[in-house]
């Protein structure tokens, strides 16, 4: 089981299929593996920044185990984090040894509290989806914007934005009743 927060950033330039910048930032306030924060992040670019950013080398292995399924493969790097701005416009630093990254929220709609989700392994949540987002690596702006993405109408009956926040989101290890016996 872990509980925690999961923030999402994703920009993509108008009619690009691929991100051009995208930060999935794991906040974790209980799991087997301690607190801590964990950050994937992908920055297209020159200069462009890709990592498993975290404070918590064991929560890192934890998060791609449990959540990712063991199919991150990118570097893990030693980072710190920092939550600033305020419940309008919330930003998440994340300071490496060699880089800074910077992503924000704003516009940020009322948010959808409960199940389901797009995992039927969380079992609650406070979401929130933001209609405007911004990254920046070492100050310098990712082009992109927040898009639809039509992964959230399978339970939220519509396309949501790129740019997304769970609070209080508890997830565990199995569905009660998926055991067999």
């Amino acid at each position: 089981m872990w509980t925690g927060e999961h923030w999402i950033n994703a920009l993509r330039l108008p009619g690009a299929v691929e991100d051009s910048g995208k930060v999935s930032l794991y906040c974790a306030h209980h799991t087997p593996a301690g607190r801590g924060h964990v950050a994937s992040v992908e920055i297209d670019g020159d200069p462009g920044f890709s990592g498993l950013c975290t404070d918590n080398p064991e929560l890192a292995s934890f998060i791609n185990e449990t959540i990712w399924a063991g199919e991150c493969a990118l570097p893990v790097v030693v980072a710190s984090f920092q939550r600033e701005g305020d419940n309008d416009e919330p930003v998440w630093l994340i300071t490496t040894s060699e880089h800074s990254i910077r992503a924000s929220w704003s516009g940020i709609a009322p948010p959808y509290v409960g199940p389901p989700t797009i995992n039927p392994r969380i079992i609650f949540t406070v979401l929130f989806f933001a209609a405007a987002g911004t990254l920046s690596l070492d100050d310098v702006p990712v082009a992109g914007e927040p898009y639809a993405r039509d992964v959230w109408a399978k339970n939220l009956q519509r396309p949501h934005s790129s740019c997304c926040f769970a609070l209080a989101e508890t997830m565990i290890e199995e569905l009660p009743g998926a055991q067999d016996g």
